[in-house]
């Protein structure tokens, strides 16, 4: 038996912070159409609301690099930071400090 984690948080309208144990994602658009980041490159989707029906397509491969790849230090302070002011207090500064923390865990 596996575990599954994913969790998905909106920053502003169309634009979603995605957690997962597979590493953070950023994702972007209206319903039916996303364009989503992460460190396996750029995807693009899109699909019929409510139906199931998807087409994704591989806008820009990753680099290649190792399956599991050790997150830079600042980028995990930088997160666990955010989510420590996400859940006791400022929103704002949560939300600059986990968006510091994925573009360090991208690149």
């Amino acid at each position: 038996m596996s575990f599954h984690f994913r969790k998905s948080l909106r920053i502003v309208p169309r634009v979603h912070l995605n957690l997962s144990k597979g590493g953070p994602s950023l994702s972007f658009g209206p319903r039916g159409a996303t364009t989503s980041i992460s460190r396996r490159g750029v995807r693009q989707t899109v699909s019929l609301p409510g139906t199931g029906l998807s087409h994704s397509k591989q806008l820009s491969p990753a680099h290649a690099r190792p399956h599991r790849r050790a997150y830079h230090p600042i980028a995990v302070i930088f997160f666990a930071t955010g989510m420590f002011f996400w859940v006791f207090g400022s929103m704002h500064a949560a939300v600059l400090l986990i968006l510091a923390a994925i573009i360090l865990a991208l690149f």
